[in-house]
């Protein structure tokens, strides 16, 4: 099934980085700032979404949903929500974790959104990655150049396990007032991070 990619509002980094991370049939959505990044990603929306009070300028013979600037979803939200409701299983966020504090904890909250109305979800920059998961496990490839980092979402997780990083963690419990999962290593094989009981907010960051 098609992939959708949502493009947010707020630097990114280096957009040659990125490129890479889309592929041609993926649904492209941009929430509201977002288009103002299409031009150095080299994409054409589907659809423009948000109140667009940060958008510069529409592009021609694109679909756009307008919402009035007071709500209470953010513009990526309604975007998420956009996607779920069309059946998208996977969603691809570009951006969102640089700029505003507030805005990048929202970010992240909808990765939990997204997870439990039986999707999957990232965030991607060009320095950054943040996954989620819940009561499950996690695979990842080699990332050479990349911390990869864990943390205790929405409260306490327990029976937490590293396998195939540096340093390894089995069946602890992290709690949120204390960081202990902070900036393992990868090694050459595949890595995996698994919780029985909780959530995990898993970054990857460039060193």
């Amino acid at each position: 099934m098609r992939r959708c990619v949502i493009v947010t509002a707020g630097p990114m980094g280096d957009y040659d980085k990125l490129k890479n991370k889309i592929e041609p049939d993926d649904y492209i959505i941009c929430a509201d700032g977002g288009i103002d990044h299409l031009k150095g990603l080299g994409l054409k929306p589907d659809l423009i979404i948000g109140d667009l009070d940060s958008a510069q300028k529409l592009p021609d013979g694109i679909e756009v949903k307008r919402f009035k600037s007071e709500k209470d979803e953010t513009d990526t939200i309604l975007a998420v929500m956009h996607a779920l409701d069309r059946g998208f299983k996977e969603i691809v966020l570009l951006g969102g974790l640089k700029g505003r504090l507030d805005h990048t904890f929202a970010n992240l909250s909808c990765l939990q959104y997204i997870h439990r109305r039986g999707a999957r979800g990232c965030f991607i920059d060009s320095d950054n990655e943040a996954y989620f998961v819940e009561n499950g496990s996690i695979k990842f490839n080699p990332r050479k150049g990349y911390y990869i980092s864990v943390f205790p979402f929405g409260g306490n997780a327990a029976g937490v396990t590293e396998k195939g990083f540096k340093y390894s963690l089995d069946n602890a419990v992290m709690t949120t007032e204390l960081p202990i999962g902070v900036s393992n290593e990868f090694l050459d094989g595949t890595g995996e991070i698994s919780v029985k009981s909780g959530a995990l907010l898993i970054i990857l960051s460039k060193k």
